[in-house]
């Protein structure tokens, strides 16, 4: 069996999609899967004293951005990115209950969606549990 090294790696890479995962509607809006790139985002950019809601609405307004968009904010401009979420959310009425407990269903779909994704089956057989 051949090792993979520098020298005789594949030139081109597979194709990695940046929007794995399933998609969410929220305020009629269908929004970009919760990939890799956009998780990476949401926890670049929250902060530590973020409520509840904040949470839910920087990361649904994450999945409306293109991976470009999402990469570009770091350092300061986080900021501006966190401030921007908010005020996507107030164009969407993010003030009325029902739009805010619509914002928060959507949000912890998203985190079940993810957390079943990610969950690995017991290894019952004696295997290595990698397949």
């Amino acid at each position: 069996m051949e090792t993979l090294t520098d020298d005789n790696a594949p030139s081109t890479p597979a194709p990695i999609s940046q929007d794995m995962g399933r998609a969410f509607t929220f305020a009629g809006i269908t929004l970009k899967p919760f990939s890799f790139n956009r998780r990476v985002t949401f926890f670049r950019v929250r902060t530590d004293d973020i409520s509840v809601i904040e949470s839910a609405i920087l990361k649904l307004f994450i999945c409306t951005q293109s991976p470009a968009l999402c990469d570009s904010a770091r350092g300061e401009a986080a900021s501006a990115f966190r401030v921007k979420a908010m005020e996507w959310a107030e164009k969407l009425g993010i003030d009325s209950a029902a739009r805010t407990k619509e914002a928060m269903e959507v949000s912890d779909a998203i985190d079940k969606d993810l957390a079943d994704a990610l969950s690995v089956e017991p290894d019952t057989k004696g295997g290595s549990g990698n397949g």
